[in-house]
């Protein structure tokens, strides 16, 4: 988390959309590369540590997708029917010790729908984050949000994409009121004074190289952590250097490999050593 937020702040970003707190529930799952799996002590763990390390430089971190968000495919007009006690036990648990423990900055809220209710406009999500003594912001998946004007009477602060005029068009039509955007805006505000964005606000530099030795050797060290091998029969590993034959089969071997996932949270890597080599 330390490392990520040293690489925002490179880039003069205010907010590190993560972590993803979302739980492994399918392994096919196209966000799965950047999660801490299926298990939600696990994830509430991990989560909390990210964020400390994130939002110790004064980069916020921004906990996401906040809902029951197990999937890509149809995800923004995806229902997804949870009881209470699995939404709390399994689904939440992250989000819980993310605001409690972690104190996170902002949340975002997920695409798709939670029990017939668009997740973005629930006021049951808000109640929810209430309940956990939640202080910050809360921002819209890119899209997710069905209704703006309910979305931000719910408790909403942000919504992901929007123009200024979209907003004024909302109030001069009475579907908005002033008080839920004034609201959504205080909450917005307050993280950033908390955070000293106002005091010193930062200088967007998209250009600049964000990448350090150092992060590569902590990407690398937590992909070293994180392997874990289940069997090696007759001792194969590690291999010989009196080798005198291998076979390495496979694109992914050296045309194709696979070293992220995709979206708004893929990342090319620096250097790449392939398998075969």
């Amino acid at each position: 988390g330390f490392a990520m937020a040293q690489e925002a702040l490179t880039k003069g970003f205010d907010v590190l959309q993560g972590p993803d707190l979302n739980l492994v529930r399918s392994p096919l799952s196209g966000r799965a590369f950047e999660t801490f799996g299926e298990d939600p002590f696990l994830a509430s763990v991990m989560g909390v540590a990210a964020i400390e390390g994130i939002q110790s430089t004064g980069v916020m971190a921004e906990a996401k997708h906040l809902g029951a968000y197990t999937q890509e495919n149809a995800r923004a007009r995806l229902d997804q029917v949870v009881s209470t006690r699995v939404m709390t036990e399994i689904y939440n648990a992250p989000f819980e010790a993310a605001v409690t423990q972690g104190h996170v900055a902002s949340v975002m809220c997920a695409m798709g729908m939670v029990n017939g209710v668009n997740t973005c406009s629930s006021p049951a999500l808000y109640a929810t984050l209430g309940s956990w003594g939640f202080h910050g912001f809360v921002r819209s998946d890119y899209a997710a949000v069905t209704s703006p004007a309910t979305a931000f009477k719910a408790g909403m602060s942000l919504l992901k994409p929007a123009t200024a005029q979209q907003i004024s068009t909302l109030m001069a039509q009475g579907q908005l009121a002033a008080s839920a955007l004034r609201q959504g805006v205080q909450r917005v505000l307050t993280e950033m004074f908390a955070y000293g964005l106002i005091v010193r606000p930062r200088t967007l530099s998209l250009s600049a190289v964000a990448t350090t030795p150092a992060h590569q050797n902590v990407a690398l060290r937590a992909a070293r952590q994180g392997i874990v091998l289940l069997q090696n029969t007759n001792q194969v590993l590690p291999l010989s250097a009196s080798l005198s034959s291998l076979a390495v089969i496979g694109v992914d071997a050296y045309d194709a490999v696979t070293t992220r996932g995709g979206g708004s949270s893929a990342v090319h890597a620096s250097s790449l050593t392939t398998p075969l080599a």
